[in-house]
């Protein structure tokens, strides 16, 4: 798998408009997908995974980032093994990093288990997400703090 900083709007709109990736993200952060343009400033690092989609990590604060995805459908057995490979390339393009967040799906018992073998820890639940059709998402929190 090759990982590589990415710029390519469209890629980066077909990947996140997907109906499984558009339908987990939070209602009130973005608009109706017609309207949705990525953003592209410094504060996003877009990474294209190859063919099998997206990892966006959001620059929170100097050395702070803010891990999600946007994986094609076909991937879906893959994206364990993807998302660790990712982490890897993320942690050494960005070795001065000091704290990684991320929130999973509370049932999504492989991205969870993945997250705390790579030495995530649970920080908390979000009950108060819901997607885009206004139901409700249970999201495990997850901090990684090199200081620890």
């Amino acid at each position: 798998m090759i990982f590589k900083r990415t710029f390519d709007q469209r890629f980066i709109h077909e990947c996140l408009t997907q109906p499984h990736v558009w339908a987990a993200a939070k209602s009130d952060e973005l608009p109706d997908i017609e309207d949705f343009k990525p953003p592209m400033t410094d504060r996003y690092i877009w990474v294209r995974a190859g063919n099998s989609g997206l990892i966006l990590a959001v620059e929170l604060a100097p050395k702070k980032y803010d891990i999600h995805l946007g994986l094609r459908r076909r991937v879906k057995g893959g994206c364990v093994k993807l998302l660790h490979k990712a982490l890897i390339w993320f942690t050494e393009q960005h070795p001065d990093w000091e704290v990684l967040t991320t929130t999973v799906p509370s049932g999504n018992i492989l991205a969870k288990g993945l997250a705390l073998h790579f030495g995530f820890t649970i920080i908390g639940i979000d009950t108060t997400t819901l997607s885009q059709d206004g139901k409700p998402i249970e999201l495990t929190m997850l901090k990684l703090d090199r200081s620890n």
